[in-house]
């Protein structure tokens, strides 16, 4: 715990920091990026927004890594259907378990059981290994219970980690 909050702390300290040289236009273009996603980590959504969006006009040669916080941006704020097509673009052609992941969740909390279960099942091809966000990610609720879902994760089970938690007083 005193570590988590250690990283806490430093995070804030760098977000701090970075709004300062934001704040007198003093940040480097490179360090905007940075500054979004610190944004986005603060909650302060319409300042990563607008800091994203000068991103793509200082730093062209970037677009991937600003559509990726584009997409996370509007994932985190659940604005799932901006956040729908910037990950589909971003995915086209990866092998990227967590990115086929985040697909798959975004077409189940959109409810698109299709696309969700094959995004789900190219995720667990590319080898996501954690079966407890399978099993506990919400998305996943109103299709657990059913043979398609419960036959796809049993299909891959032998590849989720295990976790074992101490418990504590």
């Amino acid at each position: 715990l005193a570590s988590s909050l250690q990283a806490a702390d430093l995070q804030m300290d760098a977000f701090i920091q970075l709004n300062t040289l934001y704040d007198n236009d003093q940040l480097l273009s490179c360090d905007f990026l940075h500054f979004a996603d610190f944004a986005m980590r603060a909650g302060k959504y319409a300042e990563a927004e607008n800091t994203l969006h000068k991103c793509q006009l200082l730093l062209p040669e970037s677009n991937n890594q600003v559509n990726a916080l584009f997409a996370k941006l509007y994932f985190i704020k659940r604005d799932l259907e901006k956040a729908l097509p910037i990950f589909r673009d971003s995915v086209q052609g990866m092998t990227d378990s967590e990115k086929s992941y985040a697909m798959a969740s975004i077409y189940a909390a959109l409810a698109q059981k299709t696309e969700a279960l094959q995004w789900l099942k190219q995720s667990l091809k590319f080898g996501f290994q954690y079966g407890y966000v399978v099993r506990f990610d919400p998305v996943w609720d109103k299709w657990k219970q059913e043979e398609d879902w419960k036959n796809l994760v049993e299909m891959y089970a032998s590849q989720f980690l295990e976790y074992q938690f101490e418990e504590t007083e």
